[in-house]
């Protein structure tokens, strides 16, 4: 299964890290319920898709990666959330930091990417620590939850605002081994297995190259895209994550939607004996889910394709990709919960991986970023011609 995964990182095309990534489909999909358990990732599994390089697919090629895309990224992580949602979870987020890491200083980013082979990022953006300005750079403080796979993270990067600094500018701070501690926090019914626990700072100091402002990352600016010149690097922060995120969960339906076909070609009722797909509601539920799937298919690669041109990424087509991926998630909650539906209660046997794909898209769709109340009163304020809520600094 692994033997096309040993090609030098440099060389690998979009075409071999997506088949790749499917190549690890089963290996996931046979390791998911232990990996709910540990509630993180594998070290050895994390390994298997580093050796495979998708975790390399925005990495700079300067430092070792394939610098391929984000599409690339969003791609794998939908084959890999076919066979485990935690897992292609942390993948996608780790990589994805990585990607923000080559906004920073060409020192921030040597520090990283020469730390290990394959370097490890955590990362919370949201400000909450205290930073205080002092000599050289800053020392910090604070508590994050949601880090996700931070118990195999050597690095992290969290967010602060900068005490005294006036108007508050969010910043983002880089971690390195030694300057966090994460306490075993997680403990939740979806994505069990993204070890989101917390990162813990206790008045560290921080150099003044390893901070950047959130703006940069926004914008797709910074120190460092002048240095990694692909229009990769330019490509603002809130669309690549909503195309990441609904591309993840349209793996794991799919995948769900997958088994489930397959099963029901084999099963029969408990109390008829009829071949369970010889009923009329199920064929019809099927179907619904199958439409909504393809749905959510059409509107996440529009974002995709609004992603790879940065340069017309203005606030308006941010607003719709927001929008897009969010609904597209609010379409795939629909299209899980018929499957379970029409899956009667055996789909909720303990045993059964679509209960836990269930679990998981719930718990993603609650994410703050998914939630369709934020982005509906987003989209809907711009479209009526209102000016942005304070809030909407994010986008």
């Amino acid at each position: 299964m692994l033997a096309n995964m040993v090609a030098p990182l440099g060389t690998a095309t979009h075409e071999d890290l997506v088949e790749r990534a499917r190549e690890l489909i089963p290996l996931l999909r046979e390791r998911a319920a232990a990996t709910a358990s540990a509630r993180d990732v594998p070290l050895d599994i994390v390994g298997i898709i580093d050796k495979a390089g998708i975790t390399g697919s925005v990495r700079p090629a300067r430092w070792g990666g394939s610098e391929l895309g984000i599409r690339t990224l969003c791609q794998t992580t939908h084959e890999l959330a076919k066979g485990c949602a935690s897992t292609a979870w942390c993948t996608a987020v780790e990589s994805a930091h990585a990607w923000v890491l080559c906004h920073f200083s060409e020192q921030a980013q040597a520090d990283f990417f020469e730390s290990d082979p394959n370097p490890h990022l955590a990362g919370i953006f949201a400000p909450m620590g205290q930073a205080k300005a002092v000599d050289g750079g800053f020392r910090i403080s604070g508590r994050w939850p949601w880090s996700s796979g931070v118990a195999h993270c050597g690095w992290a990067m969290v967010g602060s605002f900068i005490e005294g600094q006036s108007p508050p500018e969010l910043n983002v701070f880089l971690l390195g081994p030694g300057d966090f501690t994460w306490e075993n926090t997680w403990h939740n019914v979806g994505l069990e297995g993204t070890g989101s626990h917390d990162t813990v700072v206790q008045d560290v100091f921080v150099p003044a190259y390893r901070v950047l402002a959130w703006e940069c990352i926004r914008e797709g600016g910074g120190p460092g895209v002048e240095l990694n010149q692909s229009n990769l690097y330019r490509v603002p922060f809130a669309p690549a994550m909503f195309a990441l995120l609904g591309m993840l969960a349209l793996g794991a339906v799919r995948g769900s939607y997958e088994y489930f076909r397959d099963w029901t070609k084999t099963r029969t009722s408990g109390f008829t004996g009829l071949a369970a797909a010889s009923h009329p509601a199920l064929q019809v539920g099927l179907t619904e889910a199958a439409a909504e799937i393809d749905a959510a298919e059409l509107l996440l690669m529009r974002c995709l394709d609004r992603v790879e041109d940065p340069e017309s990424l203005d606030y308006s087509l941010r607003v719709e990709c927001k929008r897009d991926a969010v609904y597209a998630v609010q379409m795939l909650v629909r299209a899980i919960d018929r499957l379970m539906t029409i899956g009667s209660a055996r789909a909720f046997f303990g045993g059964n991986p679509m209960q836990r794909t269930w679990r998981d898209i719930h718990a993603l769709a609650a994410h703050y970023n998914m939630n369709f109340q934020v982005a509906g009163e987003l989209f809907g304020r711009h479209e009526l011609g209102l000016e942005p809520s304070p809030k909407d600094h994010f986008y």
